[in-house]
């Protein structure tokens, strides 16, 4: 039996030569395969939406909050005693009575007969008027004749004056008793909206009771509270010019819509017992009832109040500003950069800054939690309204 025969061996020249393929192929596969786009690249980089902005001129505004108060109120009061005859269908809360118009009429009955009575009294002190007047004259003429004495004549002369002085007095009481008759009817001073009423047809009335109360419905004040520090930044009337313009806003939710449109008027001379704020009046005039929110007296609303314009700066969102004071952008080179943010004005959500952004620059809007100067970017450009 022939032993085995000893394994071949692998030749050096061959292995070699199997390496050498290997790195060859490997250089091929390298050199021919799927390279990397440029779009490919843009997607690497981190996508973030940017807003381009332009300085420009902005009108400011300061918000504030206030109430609706009337500026006009009465209390209709009666200054003579009866019973009530008639009264306005309109005479009731909520009802709107125009200037002039009748509220209610209080019995004129003993009125009426003291105007007639002071009328009667008028004309006898007229009477005795003449008559006296008549004597003094004739004593006048026997006087110059020498007809009767001079203490005669002073005696007529002094009947005529006191008759003169009780057809003035008598003249005041017929006065009197005219202006008592109209008093029993009360009138509308103004425009008005009924509050309050307390008075029927057949209840009496005495002095001083309170019929009713009025509020003026051709304007509304709106009572402003704001800061101290902010009244610098709103015109107040003169003698010259006007207060500034105000818009009225009533809110609902989320929603404002606006209310009525006025100006300042007054500003109060003392401060909030409680904020220590101080005080606007803003004169408006009143919505029509009918429209779909009507402004109300004790209404809550927000009111803007012109102060003045800002030039050559940027409106930004209050998001896109960081919290260290600074706006995050994408440059021309589409890479981030951090701008110093230098705040002129700020009302609600939106915050007015120096145009402190670079040519090329875009404001970045995206809320990213970190940034890196230098960082790559793919911005993609957000047209706000």
């Amino acid at each position: 039996m022939k032993p085995d025969a000893p394994p071949e061996r692998t030749s050096p020249l061959l292995i070699g030569l199997i390496v050498i393929g290997g790195t060859v192929l490997s250089w091929l596969l390298v050199q021919t395969g799927p390279r990397v786009t440029t779009e490919e690249e843009v997607k690497a980089a981190k996508m973030v939406k940017v807003q381009e902005l332009t300085p420009k001129r902005y009108p400011i505004f300061v918000a504030a909050h206030g109430t609706v108060i009337p500026a006009r109120r009465v209390s209709i009061e009666p200054e003579v005693s009866g019973l009530i005859l008639s009264q306005h269908p309109k005479l009731r809360p909520g009802g709107m009575i125009m200037e002039g118009e009748v509220l209610f009429t209080v019995d004129t009955t003993l009125a009426a007969i003291a105007v007639e009575e002071a009328s009667a009294a008028l004309v006898q002190a007229s009477i005795n008027l003449e008559e006296a007047t008549r004597q003094h004259a004739e004593a006048l003429r026997l006087a110059s004749d020498a007809l009767i004495p001079d203490t005669e004549l002073a005696s007529l002369l002094s009947a005529m004056r006191l008759q003169e002085a009780a057809h003035t007095r008598q003249k005041a009481l017929v006065a009197r008793s005219q202006e008592m008759l109209q008093r029993h009817v009360l009138k509308a001073p103004f425009n008005a909206w009924v509050l309050e009423e307390n008075v029927e047809v057949g209840q009496r009335l005495d002095p001083g009771f309170s019929a009713a109360t009025l509020v003026g419905s051709d304007e509304y004040w709106v009572q402003v509270s704001l800061p101290v520090d902010q009244i610098q930044h709103i015109q107040l009337p003169t003698d010259h010019q006007p207060g500034a313009t105000a818009h009225v806003y009533t809110e609902m939710g989320d929603t404002k819509r606006l209310a009525a449109k006025g100006h300042v008027t007054a500003l109060r001379s003392d401060l909030e017992r409680e904020g220590r704020m101080a005080r606007l009046i803003v004169s408006i005039q009143p919505p029509e009832r009918e429209v779909e929110a009507p402004l109300l007296l004790g209404s809550y609303v927000k009111v803007e109040i012109a102060a003045g314009e800002l030039e050559q700066c940027l409106a930004i969102q209050e998001s896109a500003l960081r919290a260290d004071q600074s706006l995050w952008v994408a440059d021309k080179e589409d890479t981030l950069q951090i701008r110093p943010a230098k705040i002129r004005w700020t009302l609600e959500d939106t915050i007015y800054v120096a145009p402190v952004l670079e040519e090329g620059d875009r404001l970045i809007i995206s809320p990213l939690k970190s940034g890196i100067p230098g960082t790559a970017l793919n911005p993609q450009t957000v047209h706000m309204p």
